[in-house]
């Protein structure tokens, strides 16, 4: 069963902010083949079977301290993806909290193509009860669980929560008379009522969810609103009792996927039973680096301190309210007080020597060094910050957010980027972020790239990909990031066009020879890029179409290259499907090209039909899979590095780079599969 592009959107604009945290590792730190690094001083139990079966979806990784004095608290951690993609693989931010003295349990469940609700909230609880009969053994206190979830994690670790002794829910896995209960909830942005996702979005977002094909309606197995009632069992909110434990909620303001009604609607409900609760709402979109800002993690982690550490936190005996065995007791709630509160979060400014969230430096500028010298584009100071919505040139506008999805945050090394307007358009004009190698001239003719990030062709984080222009800048390329108007698959074509050649017409400002060009980007992304150098280009009004759109190389990340079979595009004609499929426009002199795809990636089989198509031809294509991987696994280390390494290694080869050892040193026993042989 093909799964929803859509869906596919919304784990790229979640997964990458907490994959930043989650994968704490360091210098030593382990890594495993099916799971996140582990940090210093902790070690970990991977691929535990929690339900009694082989079911690669019933296994969960189990993060401890390697020195335990006492039973540790336990924080179990479910991923997102639309209920639809993602697995335990993915990790988690808190996996970091194993240094304050938690285990941590990253669990894989069923998803929507395997089985419908309520096999995911089965799952979570099967986990539960497993964790807490399986207690002794791993040192862990039985009477001391939180959840924690973003988007659809979010969802099942409210659900866990609020439904936690209740007898809607079949047990599966054994473990029957072991309680489900937790006492303490963290849900990031999670969806509550779906029947009324719809209202709430009022048509701003880019999913109808109450479509037949939207991500709430392949969980329940068909349209919500023509299945109500197996629908309302999947709300949290349902299930709220005087006995439900303290939840920390967190969305943002700006969330178009899941509308902030949904935390709001919980909130309410927990106050009306005078649950403590807080609601905490963040200036972000669906996800995104502030949540895992320090300041925000650290107060997750205070609101565990708080329930799961302190004298008197909520208890649970561990058994089933309807066997013989003591019931846990339930939290102390007063019946005329309400605890629920909500506020808004700023956004915590990092320090002067941090960088921003999610950004990766290149390294340090000593601060007598001399001034870089000024760069294209730019008529103000050639150091000063842009900000977002903010004309690069330096001419304010408004500071208003950016139409076209989020603009590339600036960090500590804003002197080796600079922002510039490459194609006017209405509102705002399309930026392109360019990123600059140490000691670089104008008189230069370095290799470039142009990036492009993923969304569906309807949504757009240009931060995805910053990592990859600032490693190769590190390289001696020049790097460019460009902005899109996330309007469609059409649109994307034509900006995709106007971002390469705007790139080659100005080599002569930006130091890179016009032949030595190459595209990239993911997902849709990665589509735009492919279709630069293969298909014919969508052509923009009043450009200069003497100047070539063709990248000479191309590095693509769990690319869509066949459009004909992505429902995303169904609402395209044939002949658009076809116009922008870049498998179907294969020549004998295709670009060579760089292929990176998760084994369990939806698109890697129209990779291999790549693959072999440009054998038949006699062009130069290298696909590599990481095994066990699904899509975007590209974002998490070590998986990232690893596609540094061998990135630098396709771009030695060609003369893009400078032979010399890739710059990034990873100890690790996962590798690529490489599909050529």
């Amino acid at each position: 069963m093909r799964i929803e592009l859509y869906v596919i959107a919304a784990i790229l604009i979640f997964a990458l902010p907490l994959v930043y945290a989650g994968q704490a590792g360091g210098p030593g730190g382990q890594g495993g083949p099916r799971g996140a690094q582990v940090p210093e001083g902790a070690k970990v139990e991977r691929d535990l079977a929690y339900a009694g079966d082989s079911d690669r979806k019933h296994k969960l990784d189990l993060y401890l301290p390697e020195k335990i004095d006492a039973p540790l608290p336990l924080l179990i951690c479910i991923h997102g993806g639309g209920w639809a993609m993602g697995d335990k693989a993915g990790g988690s931010p808190l996996i970091a909290f194993t240094k304050d003295g938690y285990a941590v349990a990253v669990i894989s469940y069923r998803l929507s193509d395997q089985a419908k609700f309520p096999a995911q909230i089965q799952d979570c609880k099967a986990a539960v009860r497993w964790l807490r009969a399986n207690a002794a053994k791993y040192k862990i206190d039985p009477d001391c669980f939180g959840t924690w979830g973003g988007s659809a994690g979010g969802h099942l670790s409210a659900l866990t929560g609020t439904s936690g002794g209740s007898k809607e829910f079949e047990p599966i896995g054994g473990n029957a008379e072991v309680s489900d209960r937790v006492q303490a909830v963290c849900d990031l942005f999670g969806p509550t009522d779906l029947l009324k996702m719809n209202e709430q979005s009022n048509g701003r977002g880019p999913i109808k969810h109450d479509g037949a094909r939207s991500p709430e309606s392949m969980l329940i197995g068909g349209p919500i609103q023509d299945n109500k009632e197996k629908t309302e069992r999947a709300n949290p909110i349902k299930y709220i009792t005087k006995e439900c434990p303290p939840f920390l909620i967190m969305h943002g303001l700006n969330d178009d996927m899941v509308p902030i009604g949904q935390s709001e609607m919980l909130l309410e409900a927990l106050k009306k039973q005078g649950t403590e609760a807080t609601l905490l709402k963040i200036r972000a979109g669906h996800g995104g680096p502030e949540f895992s800002q320090p300041a925000n993690l650290k107060i997750i982690r205070e609101f565990f301190d708080k329930h799961l550490k302190k004298t008197g936190a909520t208890k649970d005996a561990g058994t089933r309210e309807n066997e013989s065995k003591t019931p846990a007791p339930a939290a102390e709630k007063k019946d005329d007080t309400s605890t629920a509160t909500a506020k808004t979060l700023e956004p915590v400014a990092p320090k002067k020597d941090e960088p921003t969230p999610g950004e990766l430096r290149i390294g340090e500028r000593k601060a007598d060094a001399p001034q870089r010298p000024e760069m294209p584009g730019r008529d103000g100071p050639p150091n000063r910050q842009t900000r977002p919505g903010e004309n690069p040139g330096g001419n304010s506008a408004g500071n208003r957010p950016s139409p076209w999805g989020s603009p590339v945050r600036i960090g500590g090394d804003a002197a080796n980027m600079k922002a510039i307007e490459y194609k006017q358009v209405d509102p705002q004009p399309l930026h392109m972020w360019v990123f600059y190698p140490e000691g670089w001239k104008a008189t230069d003719a370095r290799a470039g790239i142009v990036f492009f990030c993923g969304g569906a062709w309807s949504h757009a984080d240009h931060n995805e990909f910053v990592p990859w222009a600032r490693y190769l800048a590190s390289r001696g390329m020049v790097a460019g990031v460009a902005e899109y108007r996330p309007k469609g698959a059409l649109t994307c074509g034509e900006d995709a066009t106007s971002a390469v050649r705007w790139f080659r017409a100005h080599c002569t400002e930006l130091g890179v020879d016009p032949n030595m060009i190459g595209a990239s980007g993911g997902s849709a992304g990665g589509q735009m890029a492919a279709f630069t150098a293969l298909c014919e280009p969508r052509n923009a009004a009043n450009e200069n179409t003497t100047i070539s759109a063709k990248p000479n190389v191309l590095v693509l990340f769990d690319a869509v290259l066949d459009m004909k079979a992505e429902r995303a595009a169904e609402r395209l004609s044939a002949p658009d499907k076809m116009a922008l499929s870049p498998i179907d426009h294969m020549a004998n002199d295709s670009v060579p090209t760089l292929l990176f795809y998760g084994s369990e990636c939806p698109f890697v089989g129209q990779a291999r039909a790549f693959l072999a198509k440009s054998k038949t031809l006699g062009n130069s294509v290298q696909l590599y899979t990481a095994p066990g991987s699904n899509h975007t696994y590209y974002f998490r280390p070590p998986w990232r590095q690893l596609t540094f390494t061998l990135m630098d290694e396709f771009l030695v080869a060609r003369g893009f780079l400078k032979a010399g050892a890739p710059t990034p040193k990873v100890e690790t026993d996962v590798k690529h599969t490489n599909e050529n042989n």
